[in-house]
């Protein structure tokens, strides 16, 4: 979803995912006004269809837990195929 957004919505979305700062802490990070992050995080959530930080936040984790879970039931595959 990344390649998706511009730079500034990416480094946004990192901050919004990986973060439990405020808007105003994430703004005065990124060198922005709390409003413009407020802006910024509203277009964000269109982008990728949500409504706040906390589904954003799913999101994301139900993504890495999918991901995770492939890439285990590959190496399982790989595993038992050199047993």
């Amino acid at each position: 979803m990344l390649s998706l957004l511009s730079p500034r919505l990416a480094e946004l979305q990192s901050h919004l995912m990986m973060s439990a700062l405020s808007s105003k802490q994430i703004a005065h990070q990124m060198g922005l006004s709390a409003g413009s992050v407020k802006v910024y995080s509203h277009r964000l959530y269109a982008n990728l269809g949500v409504r706040s930080r906390a589904e954003l936040q799913l999101n994301e984790i139900k993504r890495l837990r999918s991901a995770l879970a492939k890439s285990l039931e590959l190496l399982e595959k790989q595993l038992t195929k050199n047993l």
